[in-house]
């Protein structure tokens, strides 16, 4: 039997609206308040500051109500208008939420999302070891210094949680018992790669720039991004070299085959297929962020 098939008769200009209307909205919102927050006419008794004030707060209302971006957003953009504005001055905007490193930690998270979720992080883990796993201990070289890697760009914990499920599925494919010398090596090499690893920079644990926050309240004095891997990278790559003989060492032992991976990782790859544009764009973030941490000496 025959299916009637609906077709929208609608003018395409109003499907095109009710399908993009909380961007036309947002567009509107945000002309209406860069009009009103660069007027030069403001009432007479009122303080410049006093009336960016009130338009950025009549415009985080109008955000709320309408729920056109989520809340934890607009509350955080309203931070980001009273320092762009000079309203307040940074310090005293982030002064109410005990530390100002305390945003630098939430945007390490954020982009650790954007890596994560895009696939990234995944079809990197995938290519080293679809490169250097090809024997027991190479496969822990091979982790240990992927883990190590990562965590220079993504807080240790996320890394962990990226790579864990992977090790699983090596582990179920090799058929590792409890008490495997190539299991147990495995999963150490991980928590170990990540442990040094996120020192190298401020972005793998929250640690590092908590440590230079105290240091610029304390004294005045701040630390570059640059600067810091300058002067931590050599000390935490000799630990890596020691820890990495040491593996080398033990897991040598391991007679464990592990070119039954070759099928596991080859479908995985395939599976991902090509690189989507959205890694692109969240390594493009990435350098971008990096890039602008330093430039502006943010620690």
């Amino acid at each position: 039997m025959k299916q009637d098939v609906y077709i929208d008769k609608r003018p395409l200009p109003l499907l095109f609206l009710k399908e993009y209307k909380s961007a036309f909205l947002l567009l509107a919102a945000f002309s209406i308040f860069f009009f009103f927050i660069t007027k030069k006419n403001i009432p007479e008794g009122m303080s410049l500051q006093a009336y960016q004030t009130l338009i950025i707060f009549i415009l985080a209302i109008f955000l709320w109500v309408t729920d056109i971006i989520p809340l934890a957003i607009t509350s955080l953009m309203v931070m980001g208008l009273l320092s762009t504005f000079n309203v307040l001055e940074v310090k005293k905007i982030y002064s109410f939420f005990g530390n100002e490193s305390v945003f630098f930690i939430i945007g390490a998270f954020i982009i650790a999302a954007c890596i994560s979720t895009s696939g990234l992080s995944e079809r990197f883990a995938y290519f080293v070891l679809a490169k250097f796993g090809d024997k027991p201990h190479r496969l822990v070289l091979s982790i240990f210094f992927l883990a190590a890697f990562l965590s220079h760009w993504m807080p240790e914990h996320a890394v962990a949680a990226i790579l864990f499920p992977i090790l699983m599925s090596i582990s179920h494919t090799l058929t590792l018992k409890p008490g495997s010398i190539l299991g147990k090596y495995m999963f150490l090499a991980l928590a170990w790669g990540c442990i040094i690893g996120g020192v190298v920079t401020f972005l793998g644990g929250a640690r590092n720039p908590l440590a230079i926050g105290i240091l610029l309240e304390t004294t005045g004095q701040s630390i570059g991004f640059l600067e810091w891997m300058i002067a931590v990278a050599p000390p935490s790559y000799l630990l890596m070299a020691i820890v990495a003989v040491y593996l080398k060492i033990k897991v040598s032992a391991s007679t464990k085959d592990t070119k039954l991976l070759g099928d596991l990782i080859i479908s995985n790859r395939q599976r991902m297929g090509k690189i989507q544009f959205r890694e692109i764009k969240a390594l493009v973030i990435l350098i971008g962020t990096i890039f602008m941490w330093d430039y502006t000496r943010v620690y």
